[in-house]
């Protein structure tokens, strides 16, 4: 049998440090183990291990024996029987061999006889022959040993629910994906037929009983090629997913875009070979405003062999040079399946470069001026001794979803579950906000562009209505100006303002009416169009910088349309005295007049007023409808 000659070379060349002598007593006993071994190697295994047996049972202490039972045990991967084989040669003397220390580590560890697996490697350590690389190893998996030994020990919450039947078949489901309300999930499906193996993209709706509807092949694309390993777009118009040897095909699998439209998903375009390169490309995730692709790759200049790398999409179309996540993250090992959740802060992923349970585990990273967190285990059980799959975290950061065998079903396969995720792994607070645009004239859907710019920070994200005039997109705790443009119409503003620490992050809901500029010209007045993100220092008519860029977009509605007029008009709610409020919001209305004026708008075109508190919109009894009538608006003036 080569393979156990080979074995037993390779795990026993070095020098045992046994005391005792390792001859039989006389020469009949050795031919008869020789007989033994000859049995062995014409392969009559029953008649080996009854004659070799029947000579230890004679003589326990005969080290060749021991050696050649626990190199056969070991063969057949039967580590209980090698065992005690093992613990005879490891026990001949107060140093250990790497390779008998090696097994006999392996065996303690799959016992999580953790203290056990700890005591050996420092005792293997005992060997100064030993070179530093070897010594790196075990400190290593000392390190390992008391993770895992403290993991056992300290087990995460963690209650795995099966998806039910619409989705997990007797077939392969995997890699779940969901936009950003959850409404639409899209999952890959294995079909294993005889050697052929057939990966797809599967969609499903959620229904309004809560459950998720039949999973059906997105058809459009679907070819008699693999599909999978994707990512789904928060606001569901993005679908970025791996196909493998294609004729465009940069390398062997890479990756390829498509876009919702009215009449399903566009035809599938590879990303190009600044993404795919002529290495492994795959697992993407884009990042909650599409600007940011992260994804796993093979190509060089990484850390390991599968590293994560991330790409920037350019202002003028295209996306930029992968950048190496660096060494925080990727390691030696392999680092793959990205999860970059909606919050812009935190990374899910697997890896097994980093200290674990010991397969490939799953970790959580934070990023904070551009600098990556040390990883965090999710803990067992949610990670345990097997190969963990890839991660999805819905926006509130409360559910997860993976994918995991089937242990109970009798035919091999995975199915989706989805778990709660532990308190000190959740992503920091995120929600979403949805927005529906119609013409305010013929309440018609309205295809426009919607600008999120925070106001903190200055940053902006910007995204299309679909042809449905409906959008969904991400919010994190901050000051967040929502606009709302389309030629031709006059602009709309909303303001969402969620404070830091705030973990109950409702949905909103946007329903908008944009006002056609030729109509409104001609006609006698607009109906008053409030500037959300006007804002003043508390009882006075000083802007604060926050309304720069509402008054910009105002000046630019102005600018870009020269026939139009305007009357801005500062409301106040019921505190303080009538008098005193009617010339509080008449100052408000003249400072944002004369930022205009400043701005160079003639001042025939501008008028303002202040209305006090004569005519509010809300209820002035709440501070919510206290803050509401609190505004600033314009109409269109003939």
């Amino acid at each position: 049998m080569r393979y156990y000659s080979l074995i037993l070379c390779m795990l026993f060349s070095m020098t045992f440090y046994a005391q005792n002598v390792n001859t039989l007593p006389d020469s009949k006993t050795q031919k008869k183990y020789d007989k033994a071994y000859k049995c062995l190697k014409e392969k009559d295994e029953t008649k080996y291990l009854d004659k070799i047996k029947e000579i230890m049972d004679l003589y326990p202490d005969y080290i060749d024996g021991h050696k050649d039972l626990a190199m056969y045990y070991l063969s057949k991967g039967q580590k209980d029987d090698a065992y005690p084989h093992i613990m005879v040669l490891a026990n001949q003397d107060d140093k250990l061999s790497a390779r008998v220390g090696g097994e006999l580590m392996d065996i303690y560890a799959e016992r999580k006889e953790f203290d056990k697996a700890i005591a050996t490697a420092q005792k293997i350590m005992a060997d100064n022959r030993l070179r530093e690389d070897s010594k790196a190893r075990l400190n290593r998996r000392i390190k390992e040993f008391e993770f895992r030994k403290n993991a056992y020990a300290n087990p995460v919450p963690f209650s795995p629910e099966k998806l039910d039947s619409t989705i997990n078949t007797l077939d392969s489901e995997y890699l779940p994906a969901f936009n950003a309300d959850g409404s639409v999930m899209i999952y890959t499906t294995r079909n294993t037929e005889g050697n052929n193996i057939q990966e797809d993209l599967y969609i499903s709706q959620l229904k309004e009983d809560g459950q998720y509807s039949q999973g059906r092949l997105i058809e459009e694309l679907a070819t008699e090629e693999n599909e999978g390993a994707h990512t789904f777009s928060k606001d569901g118009t993005i679908l970025i997913f791996t196909a493998c040897d294609r004729r465009d095909s940069k390398g062997g699998c890479d990756l390829y875009i498509s876009f919702l439209k009215a009449n399903g998903w566009s035809e599938p375009r590879n990303l190009g070979p600044t993404i795919n390169s002529r290495y492994w490309d795959s697992q993407p995730c884009l990042s909650s405003d599409n600007k940011t692709l992260y994804f796993t790759s093979k190509r060089p200049k990484g850390y390991g062999d599968n590293d994560i790398w991330m790409s920037q999409l350019k202002d003028i179309g295209g996306w930029g040079e992968p950048v190496n996540l660096g060494p925080t993250i990727n390691t030696k090992g392999n680092e793959q399946s990205p999860y970059f959740h909606p919050d812009n802060t935190t990374l899910y992923f697997e890896s097994d470069g980093h200290i674990g349970m010991g397969g490939g585990d799953l970790y959580m990273s934070r990023i904070q001026d551009n600098t990556w967190s040390e990883p965090v285990n999710l803990g067992y059980p949610i990670n345990n001794e097997f190969h963990q799959g890839a991660l999805f975290v819905d926006i509130n950061g409360n559910n997860a979803y993976y994918a995991n065998e089937d242990t109970s079903a009798t035919i091999e396969h995975l199915d989706i579950y989805k778990f709660e995720l532990p308190e000190d792994v959740k992503p920091l607070a995120s929600s979403y906000f949805k927005i529906n645009v119609i013409d305010a004239i013929s309440k018609k859907p309205i295809v426009a562009l919607v600008e999120l710019r925070n106001l903190d920070n200055g940053s902006l994200s910007v995204q299309r209505t679909n042809s449905d005039g409906s959008s969904m997109s991400t919010v994190t705790p901050g000051n967040f100006a929502v606009t709302i443009n389309k030629d031709g119409y006059v602009f709309h503003s909303e303001n969402i303002n969620i404070s830091e620490g705030n973990d109950n992050l409702d949905p909103q809901t946007f329903d908008i009416e944009l006002y056609p500029i030729k109509e409104e010209v001609t006609t006698v007045s607009s109906e008053p169009i409030i500037l959300e993100n006007i804002f003043f220092e508390s009882g006075s008519a000083t802007l604060l910088e926050t309304s720069n860029y509402e008054i910009e977009k105002l000046y630019q509605l102005l600018a870009s349309n020269e026939g139009m007029k305007i009357k801005i008009i500062g409301h106040t709610d019921n505190v303080g005295s009538d008098s005193d409020n009617m010339r509080l919001s008449d100052a408000r209305a003249r400072s944002v007049y004369d930022v205009l004026i400043e701005k160079g708008i003639d001042p025939s075109r501008v008028s303002y007023t202040g209305m006090g508190e004569t005519q509010p919109i809300a209820d002035n009894e709440t501070p919510e409808g206290q803050r509401a009538n609190r505004r600033t608006e314009f109409i269109i003036i003939p």
